[in-house]
Formats: structure tokens, C-alpha cells, sequence
């Protein structure tokens, strides 16, 4: 499971994650839109919306982060 220090978007803003990818551009769907699109589709979204479908309340998910970074076990990116 990636924690929100894994994922470049919740770190920067989206014209640095533009830059950093090297577009041109960058353009985000908007959750709703990509729920639609692939609503035939069971799929989790908790990398999107935060909402884990682990059953584990967010001081939970803040611990395996840490307990992640402090293993070396969880990735920096960018």
C-alpha cells in the first residue's frame, strides 16, 4: 500500500510534478469522472479519494507510513 509521502502529487504542486515528469502539460480527472468511467470495474481508488478499504482509521495508516519510512521500506520519488 503506498503512503501519501510515495505519491508525487500529494507533495508538490501540479507545476512541479509537471516539470518533474517533463510535459508539456498536465491535466487531472476529476475523481467523480474517473469513477464513472470505470464503474463496470471493481477497483480501488484509495490512491485518489484516501478512503483505504482496509478498515483501519487514518492514525492507523499515518503508523504503517511511518513504520514504512523508518524500515527504508517506503520510496521518497521526487
Amino acid at each position: 500500500m503506498s503512503t501519501e509521502s510515495e505519491i508525487i502529487a500529494a507533495r508538490h504542486s501540479s507545476e512541479d510534478v509537471r516539470r518533474l515528469i517533463g510535459a508539456d502539460a498536465l491535466v487531472y480527472q476529476d475523481l467523480e469522472s474517473l469513477c464513472r468511467l470505470y464503474s463496470d470495474l471493481s477497483c480501488c481508488m484509495a490512491c485518489f479519494s484516501g478512503e483505504y478499504p482496509t478498515g483501519l482509521d487514518p492514525d492507523a495508516l499515518e503508523r504503517v507510513g511511518r513504520e514504512k519510512r523508518e524500515s527504508g521500506r517506503a520510496g521518497h520519488g521526487a
